[in-house]
């Protein structure tokens, strides 16, 4: 056998090896996951508010996380899993290290199940203006928003505005999928 047959079944066997690495882990994971849901449900019932301080990551980033769901209902099926209820993510006071506002604003991530699930992003208050929607399609998550500062707080969001997504004027755009 050359070195080229040799190396290309080499490649083979190692992508094989990983996608079934993959899906055996993502088994294991998925049961450990329901199970957890499950335990869940069984002591707050169907609909679950869990509230935490958050302050880390790579912008220093600080607020209060509140999620909240209702009537949630995770399944496997045909490999995906397939989300019922509703899930929603409220970010409270949030502030970064990338604006000298303090706080920048209030926001709101929900989450429908369905068919298609669908995203929503809101501004509950304060000077960054976020607001988007986007929809599963297939295994994709497809979502188009954008990014604004309230008037007069443009100089204070200028620089965020330009990482958060691509300027058109005063907006910045953003995009998924």
């Amino acid at each position: 056998m050359n070195k080229k047959a040799a190396w290309g079944t080499a490649a083979v066997l190692m992508v094989a090896g990983y996608g079934a690495a993959t899906w055996y882990f993502g088994e294991r994971a998925h049961g450990a996951y329901q199970e957890a849901v499950d335990e869940l449900r069984k002591l707050v019932g169907p609909e679950v508010l869990v509230s935490q301080q958050y302050t880390k990551g790579f912008w220093s980033s600080q607020g209060q996380l509140v999620l909240q769901t209702r009537a949630l209902d995770l399944q496997w099926a045909a490999g995906r899993m397939v989300l019922g209820g509703q899930v929603q993510l409220d970010a409270r006071a949030m502030s970064s290290r990338l604006s000298t506002l303090r706080p920048m604003g209030s926001y709101r991530l929900a989450l429908a199940g369905g068919q298609a699930p669908t995203l929503r992003l809101s501004t509950l208050s304060g000077a960054l203006e976020l607001s988007g929607s986007g929809r599963w399609v297939g295994e994709r998550l497809r979502f188009a928003g954008e990014a604004r500062a309230a008037p007069g707080r443009e100089p204070a969001l200028s620089n965020l505005l330009n990482i958060i997504g691509r300027r058109s004027g005063a907006r910045s755009l953003i995009s998924l999928g």
